[in-house]
């Protein structure tokens, strides 16, 4: 007996084709400048540079401008401080007639001066004016000067005369005629003040071992 062959079953080329692309090797996709195309990598590459060039100057801007609002910053910091000091410059005149006044009123109130209620009272008021003004001042940071037996410092100091004192070093204060002040660490107003010298006769005794000296040598070399 002859035995019949079974036909083989026909398998779609779709199947084949699927089994084929599922393979383990796949193929991988080639980098994005290979898939550019040779005629535009030159455009490609200009693009990239004017967009450094472009970043570039964004931050050269953005630098400059945190400069500049620094500078704004400051300079405004500083106009607003000279006009504070031309404010508290002002003010310190009635301060100084308000001292006066309370120095005044206190030697006419002595004992060969007139004593009464109302004389207190008056002394008493300005004294709590001149306080009061003393207080706003402090709180901007305005501060007197100690000047008297101090050093002379024409940074701190107008010298208004000499005089010949033996009881204080020469070129020392030794008495202020209109009070400096402080503004913070700086001078807001300079101290009027009058600046000791050495005496007559202490220059005149420092010289005159001097001129004996040369008096001898003289002597000797004659």
């Amino acid at each position: 007996m002859s035995k019949k062959k079974t036909p083989e079953a026909d398998v779609p080329e779709s199947t084949t084709a699927e089994a084929s692309s599922t393979g383990p090797e796949e193929e991988v996709s080639a980098p994005a400048e290979e898939q550019i195309p040779a005629g535009e990598q030159a455009e490609v590459l200009a693009a990239r540079a004017e967009a450094e060039d472009y970043k570039d100057r964004w931050l050269r801007v953005a630098a400059e401008f945190d400069n500049y609002r620094r500078r704004v910053a400051r300079e405004y910091r500083e106009q607003m401080e000279r006009a504070s000091e031309r404010v508290l410059r002002q003010l310190l005149e009635p301060v100084d007639n308000l001292e006066r006044a309370i120095k005044a009123a206190k030697a006419s109130g002595g004992p060969e001066g007139p004593s009464t209620d109302n004389h207190d009272a008056l002394v008493q008021g300005v004294e709590l004016i001149y306080q009061q003004c003393v207080a706003l001042l402090e709180r901007e940071q305005v501060r007197p000067m100690e000047s008297v037996g101090k050093p002379f410092d024409p940074q701190m100091h107008d010298a208004l005369m000499m005089i010949e004192r033996d009881d204080f070093p020469a070129n020392t204060v030794v008495e202020e005629v209109q009070r400096g002040y402080w503004l913070g660490e700086r001078v807001l107003r300079h101290a009027k003040v009058i600046v000791s010298k050495a005496p007559a006769q202490a220059a005149d005794a420092t010289q005159e071992p001097q001129d004996d000296a040369r008096d001898s040598d003289g002597q000797e070399n004659s």
